[in-house]
């Protein structure tokens, strides 16, 4: 009787072989319930070589399972020594404890939820991108950052210098919806801005410096509207660079205060009377040389103070107050007054007050002519 020939082993396929890592015993089983959960599920061994990738971890990572079974895991994918990733893998395998954390993965782009859970011969992972739950984390952070005063105008460009976000102050301050602007570029709300300076303030903020500045901008009907612009670098949370944002306030009304300022102040430089500008407070904000050699304060000692603080004006024939209403009602007041120079010797003083007005009509400031008496009457 010949003796019966042994059948020779079947060899075992790579899939089979590899997922032994998986558990002990019923590898088709757990195979088919790994293929079917949401999470993409990847093991390795204690030499971090993959044992076992689902189809949800073939399409996150972008190789197929034969490209990476029995393939080192850091050799794939390469990422520091210092990094989360890495240092909690070897953490979950040293100390088998579990560990859940998130990570961003700079190849592939992508943010991931990460669950490692160690066992005998290495450790399996489940990990979920959250690459788009991020961005919308993102975005609700930034409108919450950005919503602390909608009073302002808030424009976000992307590198390229196409509006990405455009918040109800833009829309109040230049009149364009959201839907006019979104794609379009900062540039059509100043038409008059030099290209040249443009990119030059770019790459100042490229370099980690912020732009301020006052431009004068124009609405979507063409009215012309000044604004206080701070513009600077937009980074998402790895501090990549992703665009700039701005926000830009309404200062026409200071613009048109600054500008009649400005003219009152080239009379006052080229007056030989002691010319004195105050706000409505009468808090001084121009102080000419004739006002210095006058009283022998310096302008710099002077601005920002209260006009009587400085020059203790007493009245001949009204009081301060009747010379207050008559200066508000009719615009103008002249009489005679006694001030102190800053060595406190008195002055006889003809005042010369009007007050400065706005486009609107508005009072913004009062500007005073005062010139000593000597042997002179009024």
């Amino acid at each position: 009787m010949s003796k019966k020939r042994k059948s020779s082993p079947q060899p075992r396929t790579r899939k089979t072989t590899y997922l032994k890592y998986v558990g002990h015993g019923g590898d088709q089983e757990r195979a088919t319930l790994l293929e079917r959960i949401l999470d993409a599920f990847v093991s390795v061994d204690s030499q971090w070589c993959f044992t076992y990738v689902n189809h949800h971890a073939e399409a996150l990572l972008g190789n197929t399972r034969e490209e990476l079974l029995g393939r080192n895991v850091w050799e794939v994918f390469p990422i520091p020594a210092d990094s989360v990733l890495y240092r909690n893998a070897h953490e979950a395998l040293e100390k088998q404890t579990g560990l859940v954390f998130q990570q961003f993965h700079p190849l592939l782009n992508k943010w991931f939820d990460i669950r490692l859970y160690p066992f005998q011969d290495g450790v399996y992972s489940f990990c979920q991108d959250i690459t788009e739950r991020k961005k919308a984390e993102e975005q609700l952070q930034f409108q919450a950052d950005t919503s602390w005063e909608v009073s302002k105008s808030i424009i976000v460009t992307d590198l390229q210098g196409k509006i990405i976000y455009w918040n109800e102050g833009a829309s109040r301050l230049f009149g364009y919806t959201a839907e006019e602007m979104l794609g379009q570029t900062p540039a059509l709300l100043y038409p008059r801005f030099e290209r040249k300076q443009l990119g030059y303030d770019l790459e100042q903020i490229r370099n980690g410096k912020d732009y301020t500045g006052l431009w004068k901008g124009r609405r979507k009907d063409g009215t012309t509207v000044w604004v206080d612009i701070k513009t600077t670098v937009l980074r998402d949370s790895q501090g990549k660079m992703i665009g700039y944002i701005g926000t830009a306030q309404d200062t026409s009304e200071r613009k048109q205060e600054e500008e009649h300022f400005l003219y009152y102040s080239y009379i006052a430089q080229n007056s030989l009377d002691a010319v004195i500008a105050t706000d409505t407070n009468y808090n001084i904000i121009g102080w000419n040389e004739a006002a210095e050699s006058l009283y022998g304060w310096k302008q710099e000692e002077v601005v920002g103070k209260f006009v009587d603080s400085i020059l203790f004006t007493e009245f001949f024939s009204t009081s301060g107050l009747e010379a207050s209403e008559q200066l508000l009602s009719r615009g103008y007041w002249k009489g005679k007054v006694i001030q102190k120079r800053k060595d406190g010797t008195p002055l006889t003083i003809l005042a010369s007050v009007s007050v400065i007005k706005d486009t609107s009509g508005k009072m913004v400031g009062a500007i005073a002519a005062n010139r000593e008496l000597h042997n002179l009457t009024v």
